[in-house]
This record gives C-alpha cells, sequence and structure tokens, in this order.
C-alpha cells in the first residue's frame, strides 16, 4: 500500500501490536510491515524496553492482555494505529500523547463531576 516508504519515522521506536480487531481497517499484518519500512521494530509482546503498543479502540476497550500488561506492570503508553499512519506520512514521529485511546483521552480530559 501507500504506507511502504523510504521514511525513517520510527527509527528507534520498539512497538507492540495488540490483536482484537482494528476499525481503522488496517490489518496487522499490513502495521507491522509499514513499522518495519519505517525503521521502527515489531514486537509480539509487551515488555520493558517497548516504547508504545498500537491499539485500536476495540482492543482497548475488550482490555486485550497487551492492553492490561500495558497499563499495569509496563506502563507502556498506548496509541491508535493512526499513530503509525500519520507518523510515516508525516516522515516524522508524532506526538503519542495525541494518540491515546479515546477513552483514556476522554477520562483524562473530563472536568471532574
Amino acid at each position: 500500500g501507500a504506507a511502504v516508504s523510504s521514511s525513517r519515522a520510527l527509527a528507534g521506536l520498539t512497538l507492540a501490536l495488540s490483536a482484537g480487531g482494528d476499525e481503522s481497517g488496517v490489518g496487522q499484518a499490513e502495521l507491522a510491515k509499514s513499522i518495519r519500512a519505517a525503521g521502527g521494530v515489531v514486537s509480539n509482546t509487551v515488555h520493558k524496553r517497548v516504547d508504545l503498543l498500537v491499539a485500536s479502540a476495540r482492543a482497548v476497550k475488550r482490555n486485550t492482555q497487551a492492553v492490561r500488561k500495558a497499563r499495569g506492570k509496563f506502563r507502556t503508553p498506548i496509541v491508535s494505529p493512526d499513530f503509525v499512519i500519520d507518523s510515516i506520512a508525516a516522515g516524522s514521529k508524532r506526538d503519542p500523547a495525541l494518540y491515546a485511546p479515546t477513552a483514556d483521552r476522554a477520562a483524562r480530559a473530563a472536568p471532574p463531576a
């Protein structure tokens, strides 16, 4: 697809991918290929050297094993697949905070009731 470029947008980053269905329409294999093409490393599991977990809103809602590990033991920031797509399109790493799952973002942004 169009995502494959010689960009080094994700060089030096290790990203884990959470399974769990993806509403953005980008398959996990395609995402992994794009990350590698942009100089990133794809990990099959969440561990202490993983910089970011790429997870769809559905995976976050379903609280997949990867999401639980990222939130619990490792405190790994979670980003949507758009982070990968936008970073590659821009040719440089985007701010992961802007790609936090909507639930997390909403929880942080919501004024206390």
